[in-house]
Formats: C-alpha cells, structure tokens, sequence
C-alpha cells in the first residue's frame, strides 16, 4: 500500500524489502482514514489518496539491469562526493594571502546558485599551481568581494 502520488510507475524495477520487484499495476484508490496505520499503511497521511502496489519478482535480467543503473548512479554519487570534499578542503585552508582581488588562472568550480543576491564561490587553478577558494560577497550592505 502506497501514497497513490508516491506510488512507482508500472513497470518500475525496484529493490523492495531486500528483493528486486517489477511493478505490474496499481490497485483501486481510496481516501486513507484513522485506521489505515493499524493495517499496516502509511502513517499521518489520513485524507490522502492510496492504493495497493502490486508486482512480481523481477527476472534475472532485470536485476542485471538495475544492478548496472545502481552501479552508475553510484558512481556518479561517489564523485559528487570526492568533488565536494575537494571543494571543502580548499575552503578550509588558512592560507589566505591578502591579495585584494580575484587571482588569475583556471575557474575549476563555480558555484553561482545565489549570485543574484550577490554571493557566488569559485575554485581557482591559478598559474603557480595554488588552489584558491574564492567567495564573493557583493551583497547589499557587504563591504567588500
């Protein structure tokens, strides 16, 4: 049983409950009450819609096939993480020569989600081969980059 917007598509292969298990169909809806927790549905989500999620053991190929996405989106996962440990250990430096402007050099990373509001960050490869985090803060009542 399952929130009915939460319910994976038919078709899905997915683990559930330490199997692999190809969706094949949704039940009926209905408006979940008080008493849904007590047979084993969702909590706290009494006047939302649900349903039975019914599926079948996924085949060998299938498993195969989900266990090479795993593999990739793991990766991708492992990297994301490897580059954001990078990003922080620069951050960390204390070697902060005051320079009092952006150095020159190779832009690695940038990070500009919030440059509308006048704050952005960057990893710099600078010629020397230094690493330099650089935050820019040009926020309104910010006195400085």
């Amino acid at each position: 049983m399952e929130l009915c917007d939460r319910a994976p598509g038919i078709g899905a292969v997915q683990r559930y409950a330490g199997r692999v298990i190809v969706v094949e169909s949704h039940g009926k809806r209905w408006r979940a009450d008080e008493s849904l927790s007590f047979i084993g549905g969702p909590v706290g989500v009494e006047g939302q819609w649900v349903c039975y999620v019914y599926f079948r053991l996924a085949t060998s190929d299938e498993i195969a096939a989900l266990e090479g996405q795993e593999a990739v989106e793991n990766e991708k996962a492992q990297a994301y993480r490897d580059q954001k440990a990078a990003i922080d250990e620069v951050g960390r430096s204390m070697d902060i020569p005051p320079i009092g402007r952006e150095p020159d050099g190779e832009i690695l990373w940038e990070d500009g989600r919030h440059e509308s509001v006048g704050y952005a960050t960057k990893i710099i490869l600078a010629p020397d081969g230094h690493l330099w985090s650089v935050t820019r803060d040009s926020s309104d009542g910010a006195f400085g980059g």
